[in-house]
């Protein structure tokens, strides 16, 4: 991604990646003026002409908020308010409307329910259990996390925990961190009784 230079060994990016960040707030910051259609078609034209296979400006425009309406953003918010005028969670609707119009093999996507609505979640939990390539998930919503674990059969669960990362399986491995998780917290509160 480029964000951070490894420290040692190789980096191979020769699949196509996306990043959704949690401060993807920032990269809109450059588009004020535009509206959420506007930056659509000046920043993913190719993938949308690959996806209506129109080329014209007003088609464009159309697919665009095609496009955005999938993600939960109306088409009053897609061409008539400002980018800087968007709430938290029609700027990540957005920001997941690019991302589907970019290709990718790998989405990498950190705290990506910041700023979502229960309606916001739930379409992008169907879009990630929809995706066929590899996910990344960064996040503390355990309703996104089963979801994305119950999508395929191949689905790990890695733990971060205590500077060491412990791998688990699907769903039953998020029951069984779970456990621990509780068997934890409560050795924690008796001793601190």
């Amino acid at each position: 991604l480029g964000i951070v230079e490894p420290t040692h060994g190789e980096v191979d990016v020769s699949c196509g990646m996306r990043h959704f960040s949690q401060h993807f707030n920032e990269a809109l910051d450059r588009y004020p003026e535009h509206v959420a259609a506007s930056y659509l078609v000046d920043c993913c034209r190719l993938g949308l002409k690959k996806r209506f296979r129109h080329t014209d400006e007003k088609r464009l425009l159309e697919g665009a908020c095609e496009v955005l309406s999938w993600f939960g953003l109306g088409k009053r918010e897609a061409v008539k308010v400002s980018i800087k005028d968007l709430s938290g969670g029609q700027k990540a609707r957005l920001n997941f409307a690019f991302l589907s119009l970019c290709p990718a093999h790998l989405l990498i996507l950190d705290e990506p329910t910041n700023h979502l609505d229960a309606n916001g979640l739930e379409h992008l939990a169907d879009a990630l259990t929809c995706f066929e390539g590899g996910v990344v998930l960064v996040s503390h919503d355990e309703l996104l996390i089963r979801r994305v674990l119950a999508s395929s059969e191949h689905s790990e669960l890695l733990v971060c925990s205590a500077g060491s990362i412990y791998q688990q399986t699907g769903v039953k491995g998020l029951e069984s961190y779970r456990r621990a998780a509780f068997r934890e917290q409560h050795l924690k509160a008796e001793a601190a009784s």
